[in-house]
């Protein structure tokens, strides 16, 4: 029965243990429309390296056990400073409208001082030169900007580090220091806390269903000891568009290395309260054509299987309607910004899908070095851990959001819908067009809604009825 669901009880009890190492007993109940499910697979990963750490199989009540343990790491409060160099910025007490970073390094070196805007454009710089310790550093062109929020930017080889920056009034006037989940300007040097933490991600795969892979969770909480998680039947719509269920959560949203442009900052914590389908796959020429009559992609002559594009915004729009009037349903649309990137991260807190490392980006997306300069086929790469292709590169793919700037400075937490007005639309992913950088999972692209061009497509949002 298409959409129908089977729910998964994570049952945590706390099992105290002869050896050292604390250990965990994780009961699941797997059943299916109230009815105990066999022979369905859980498999615990370990949430940051995905070694698989043990797994079972329900048995006729639908029951598994696996027992997992604990380790002692270090966490710190604050994003750590790599190549032993910290930064925060601050308002300069001796002259208003000013502001100061203070640099600690290790050793004597050069290091680049950027002020960007929240569109990401340069507005000054300047050389630093530092010493081993402790640097006092004014940050260029602070007398003189108007009134917004600019973020300070160090780079230092392959080092850097973003602060938000707030000019209260017009220029030569007051500055002051914004507060971000990135950075605070008044934070010190972060400090290593131990902590007792053990974190899974849990796989659920049986006959007939779609894998699932839920959110990392951290089983030495106590408030996650008992977790309800959902497994669907696979749903395809009449035209073949195949489409993932993606649970509701909560996420990291913007440039959580600082490595990217101003208007990914900063970063904010976004809940998303209701599930929702997204396509596997970017629509194809075959699928728009089935819908519209016509193929309108410049490189038509790549074949039905690859993404469609030389479609506006408001075309997308055409397509989606005709859509949802095909199947008699108001289900179909765009993903908003925040349900994009929620659904690309699948629980990373990476630059990338599949981490930092961009030598693997060649495994996951079509870009500018290895794409021939053109489309190619939908899914010939790897998916993202919620078995989304294309997800990097291809075509950028639109989204329902007006652009904004500055809109993750006072968008809302919970389900945020984008801008109420604009003058361009958001798109996302990157594409075949741009190299690794403007691939990143946290990089916001932008265009008149009217706009067309060879390598922006669109991925759709199904509703959940």
């Amino acid at each position: 029965m298409r959409g129908a669901t089977a729910l998964l009880l994570l049952g945590l009890a706390w099992l105290p243990r002869a050896s050292t190492a604390q250990t965990y007993e994780v009961e699941f109940t797997v059943v299916h429309d109230g009815a105990a499910v066999e022979g369905a697979k859980v498999v615990a990963l370990h949430a940051e390296t995905y070694a698989r750490v043990d797994s079972a199989f329900t048995d006729a009540s639908g029951k598994a056990v696996l027992v997992l343990g604990i380790t002692n790491v270090a966490r710190e409060e604050e994003p750590g400073v790599p190549d032993g160099v910290e930064m925060s910025v601050y308002p300069n007490p001796a002259a208003a409208g000013q502001a100061r970073a203070r640099i600690v390094a290790s050793a004597p070196r050069q290091a680049d001082l950027v002020v960007y805007d929240v569109l990401g454009r340069e507005v000054e710089r300047t050389r630093a030169f530092l010493r081993a310790g402790v640097n006092e550093v004014a940050v260029p062109g602070t007398g003189g900007l108007a009134a917004g929020t600019y973020f300070v930017q160090l780079r230092l080889g392959g080092t850097v580090r973003t602060r938000p920056l707030v000019v209260v009034g017009g220029r030569g006037q007051a500055v002051g220091a914004a507060s971000s989940v990135v950075a605070r300007a008044d934070a010190s040097p972060a400090t290593p806390a131990v902590a007792a933490r053990a974190e899974y991600r849990f796989e659920v795969s049986a006959e007939g269903f779609d894998p699932y892979l839920s959110l990392p969770v951290d089983v030495a909480r106590l408030d996650r000891r008992l977790l309800t998680v959902e497994v669907f039947e696979p749903f395809v719509n009449s035209i073949g568009m195949a489409f993932a269920r993606i649970p509701a959560g909560t996420f990291l949203m913007g440039d959580i290395q600082g490595v990217g442009y101003g208007d990914e900052l900063p970063v904010h914590e976004v809940t998303l309260t209701k599930d929702f389908y997204i396509g596997k796959h970017e629509v194809t020429q075959a699928q728009w054509q089935a819908v519209m009559g016509s193929n309108p992609s410049w490189f038509s002559s790549c074949g039905g299987d690859c993404p469609v594009e030389w479609v506006s915004w408001e075309e997308a729009q055409a397509f989606i309607e005709a859509l949802n009037a095909l199947e008699g349903t108001t289900a179909y649309r765009l993903p908003t910004e925040a349900e994009w990137e929620y659904a690309a991260r699948a629980g990373t807190t990476t630059s990338y899908a599949f981490g930092d490392d961009e030598s693997l980006l060649d495994d996951y997306a079509w870009t500018r070095d290895n794409s021939g300069r053109r489309t190619q086929p939908v899914g010939q790469k790897k998916p993202n851990l919620w078995g989304l292709y294309d997800i990097h590169g291809n075509v950028f793919e639109w989204v329902q959001d007006w652009y904004k700037g500055d809109y993750y400075l006072h968008s809302p937490s919970v389900d945020p819908p984008g801008p109420d007005v604009g003058a361009e639309r958001a798109m996302r992913g990157g594409s075949w067009f741009y190299n690794a950088y403007d691939l990143r999972v946290a990089n916001r692209g932008r265009a008149a809604p009217d706009y067309r061009t060879n390598h922006i497509g669109l991925r759709l949002v199904r509703s959940v009825e």
